[in-house]
């Protein structure tokens, strides 16, 4: 935690990509293996992603990026890494690019940000927001005395009400990756509420929690959205829970929300892709031509 200052003070200068928020490095480093250094100026995490590929290098940063590039893949045949770098910011991959022709650079779909303007979602116009009204508007009718509350994490009872949400948000997922992963960023969370200055969002149907989301306010006016669970049994629950989180952002002074990838699910894109993102933020994966 006493990085924290330190790296929140420069990537505080670049767009808000979800893979260099100090708190998300926290929440989804489970087996502590993520580090950090600075190199050339730019910010280097080495990580163990949970979602996919294993270990790899990625950087941060607009100094001498074609030279910090080839130090790291050669420092990656070292490591028990592949040679390449992975989730590298849009600036960035196209500096290296810019910079010199030894490397290939590919978009990384899966692993791109998904942004949304606030102000859209509040009001719900347009045809590309149909299904998010159509979602808000069955869970109205047939929750008409539901409650959405702020939960506070540093409550013991607050700590069971999300545990038995996300158990059974679990219970329809199964053991998919996202889910593992989503349960292990709750309880970092959970066991250090005191650490991070998450805001969290809950729908109380009934006496019972249904569903909840976990997120942020960085860079001052953007919401990072760090994970979230619904009951399914409840139709247009996720919707709702969207809603009120779009509205309660500008609230906080937020324009815009990052809802993080879809790490290459089908099934999550499909979810981001229907509440209709007003744009990504683009990742990048970097080789070497030499091989």
């Amino acid at each position: 935690m006493e990085d924290r200052s330190a790296i929140e003070a420069f990537t505080r200068r670049f767009d808000p990509y979800s893979d260099f928020c100090f708190s998300t490095l926290i929440l989804y480093d489970g087996d502590q293996h993520t580090r950090w250094c600075w190199l050339n100026g730019n910010l280097v995490l080495y990580l163990n992603d949970g979602f996919g590929p294993g270990a790899y290098l990625t950087f941060l940063g607009c100094e001498k990026v074609a030279v910090t590039a080839r130090v790291l893949i050669d420092y990656a045949l070292h490591m028990d890494c592949a040679p390449v770098l992975r989730r590298v910011p849009e600036l960035v991959a196209l500096t290296i690019h810019r910079e010199s022709d030894a490397f290939d650079v590919e978009e990384d779909r899966d692993c791109f940000d998904y942004v949304y303007h606030l102000g859209s979602l509040v009001g719900l116009e347009g045809a590309g927001h149909s299904d998010t009204r159509r979602g808000v508007s069955q869970f109205k009718r047939r929750h008409p005395n539901h409650r959405f509350v702020a939960l506070d994490l540093c409550d013991l009872a607050v700590h069971a009400q999300l545990r038995t949400a996300m158990s059974v948000w679990q219970l329809n997922k199964g053991e998919a990756v996202t889910v593992k992963n989503y349960r292990r960023a709750l309880e970092n969370c959970l066991s250090n509420p005191h650490y991070f200055e998450l805001i969290t969002l809950g729908v109380v149907v009934g006496d019972s929690l249904a569903g909840f989301a976990v997120t942020e306010r960085i860079k001052n006016d953007w919401l990072l959205s760090h994970f979230a669970a619904a009951n399914p049994d409840f139709t247009g629950l996720s919707a709702s829970l969207f809603h009120h989180l779009a509205k309660h952002g500008p609230k906080l002074g937020c324009t815009h929300l990052n809802y993080q990838e879809d790490v290459g699910d089908l099934g999550l894109r499909r979810f981001k892709m229907k509440w209709a993102p007003s744009g990504f933020l683009r990742k990048f994966s970097v080789t070497s031509k030499e091989g």
